[in-house]
């Protein structure tokens, strides 16, 4: 009798050994196969209004796409709001390769934003500013052509003090991943400020240091030229070194409604002397108040000098702006 429950014992102390042995080996194998399944569904998703985000697909429909994002965060967004879903990796693009080729020749994204705002100026008379800017981008791929521009007046005491107006025009190409070439022309006036005409060019090389979901910065400088008509009669032409900076934060969670941006375009006359500055700095907070409207409130800071200690031009601003994005 007593034998009996040995042998059934040790068939016992077999099968919990061999029930250990399968969990070992088959739990771990099945964690990693779907890891494996989730980075093999790895997706970059770009929306309207220039947002983007990527993660694994959890599940694709006619109506929406819902992924498990970096964060661990499960987010659906609707197909209308899709512009372009992309793979990090080609080889994980399940369309046929002839079909891809063919989309990325046709393909063609335009996005764009109209803003219309006021500013409350801080310079050497307070005045009132009326602003209204445009701005449009063509992309294809990692290439894009961007045109701005700007309707700028300014009055104090029924006085006006500023009529600008500018366009720009930039071509931005990339040349090895992460690094880019962009191209630049810009025309501006200001004939309340004497300034008849200003036409500058500009090469630079730049590298996007990071592009994710949470924040994107590049750095860019390069040679350029300016040619400058006033009034007066007084003429400027001097090639320039200038430089760039385009910085956005998108927030999460209670705050992903908000977005810091930054831009600073700046210049130098390596040749003038005295030494002139041409410096544009803008950050703006925005809200979205829909997917299309968005509220932003927007610090400048502008400086035209002809020396570090005198400033042809030095304003300081504060605006709000109501702007559409498409």
């Amino acid at each position: 009798m007593l034998s009996k429950l040995a042998v059934a014992e040790q068939k016992k102390q077999k099968i919990s050994k061999l029930i250990a042995f399968f969990a070992f080996v088959l739990l771990p194998w099945d964690f990693s196969a779907r890891g494996a399944e989730l980075q093999a569904n790895q997706v970059r998703l770009e929306l309207r209004g220039g947002d983007r985000l990527t993660g694994a697909i959890l599940e694709e429909t006619d109506h929406a796409i819902t992924l498990l994002t970096a964060f661990g965060a499960q987010v659906t967004i609707p197909q209308e709001e899709i512009l372009k879903v992309s793979w990090p990796d080609p080889e994980d693009d399940p369309r046929p390769l002839s079909l891809e080729v063919a989309d990325e020749k046709e393909e063609l994204e335009v996005t764009g934003e109209l803003e219309l705002g006021a500013a409350i100026v801080a310079s050497t008379t307070d005045r009132q500013d009326y602003l209204s800017r445009l701005d449009m981008t063509f992309r294809r791929g990692p290439d894009h052509l961007r045109l701005q521009g700007l309707i700028d007046i300014q009055r104090a005491a029924n006085r006006k003090l500023r009529d600008r107006q500018s366009v720009a025009v930039s071509l931005q190409k990339e040349l090895i991943r992460p690094w880019f070439a962009t191209l630049t022309t810009r025309y501006l006036r200001d004939p309340s400020m004497g300034l008849r005409r200003r036409a500058s060019g500009s090469l630079q090389f730049g590298r996007s240091i990071f592009d994710d979901d949470l924040q994107r910065l590049t750095f860019r400088a390069g040679p350029g030229y300016a040619e400058e008509h006033r009034s007066e009669g007084s003429d400027w032409r001097t090639p320039l070194v200038g430089w760039g900076v385009d910085y956005e934060l998108n927030f999460t969670g209670f705050w992903e409604r908000l977005s810091l941006l930054h831009e600073q375009e700046g210049s130098i006359d390596p040749r003038g002397s005295p030494l002139r500055l041409l410096l544009e700095s803008e950050t703006s907070l925005r809200y979205r108040l829909t997917d299309d409207l968005y509220l932003a409130l927007i610090g400048t800071i502008e400086v035209d000098s002809l020396s570090p200690d005198e400033a042809e031009l030095f304003d300081r601003r504060l605006q709000l702006m109501l702007g559409f994005g498409w």
